[in-house]
């Protein structure tokens, strides 16, 4: 891909992606936090599918910041405080990030020892609330 081009970018795939991102975050919370709970398999396939989501945000997170905000600063300079703005969201969130994967690792609260090591989930209703702002959105 050219970045010599003065063509404004197109960037529908972002919204998509963030919307996933936000729709599955959301889908974790009500089905880790309602009745019926999952068992001890499905909270290892949603344990499996943050960590893989977290890796998949840091990555895009990672791009953005160092390939894509650097390009649209030196093209379009008035975008600055828009681009600082957005980085900030980046850092606040990787807390949030590091938590989830972390919670992913942990023992499920109330499982028996021998069940608890094999169900590597300790993620909650609460677990994805540093990236889930108001009105659900993801920042």
């Amino acid at each position: 891909m050219s970045t010599t081009t003065r063509e404004p970018a197109v960037t529908r795939s972002m919204g998509i992606v963030h919307s996933a991102l936000r729709r599955d975050l959301q889908r974790v919370r009500v089905v880790v936090g309602s009745p019926p709970y999952p068992d001890d398999a499905r909270r290892r396939a949603i344990a499996d599918h943050i960590t893989w989501m977290m890796g998949f945000l840091h990555m895009h997170h990672m791009g953005e910041d160092k390939g894509l905000w650097p390009l649209v600063r030196s093209r379009k300079p008035d975008a600055a405080t828009l681009l600082d703005d957005m980085e900030a969201d980046h850092l606040r969130i990787a807390p949030a990030v590091d938590a989830l994967i972390e919670a992913t690792c942990r023992p499920y609260p109330g499982l028996s020892s021998s069940t608890a090591s094999h169900a590597p989930t300790g993620v909650g209703p609460r677990s994805c609330g540093g990236m889930v702002r108001r009105r659900g959105s993801v920042r």
